[in-house]
């Protein structure tokens, strides 16, 4: 599994709605892996990024909002699961969507007429 792009996150929760400092992995395959720490073993989730996606920028909660933080929705529509993340900087940000965007190309991931501002922004950090 070739890694595109790896940092860390918030991670709201699936079934308890609290927030989690996660280290994550974007890869080639199509996959965001997440764990508790760069070095733990034990892998905490993966979501399925190869197919059809629905990304919006979403607003930060209040209980780990800076400044600077950047939230997004993922949706996945052949699972319908969604993932939540927070990340600390417009840096960050901006490098988990070119990951994300990196991961697109390898699959030809069609992200939602909505998420276009998105793709935009991600193609002008990119080029």
């Amino acid at each position: 599994m070739e890694v595109i792009h790896s940092g860390f996150f918030h991670k709201e929760g699936s079934w308890v709605r609290t927030w989690k400092r996660r280290y994550f992995e974007i890869s080639r395959d199509g996959k965001i892996t997440y764990k508790e720490s760069e070095s733990a073993t034990v892998v905490n989730g993966v979501f399925d990024i190869s197919g059809r996606l629905n990304i919006e920028r979403g607003t930060s909660p209040s209980s780990i909002k800076t400044e600077d933080s950047c939230s997004i929705w993922i949706q996945s529509d052949s699972t319908g699961r969604k993932l939540h993340v927070v990340l600390d900087n417009q840096d960050d940000y901006r490098k988990f969507c070119m990951g994300i965007a990196q991961a697109c190309k390898f699959h030809n991931i069609y992200v939602s007429q909505k998420c276009i501002f998105l793709v935009l922004y991600i193609c002008i950090c990119i080029f």
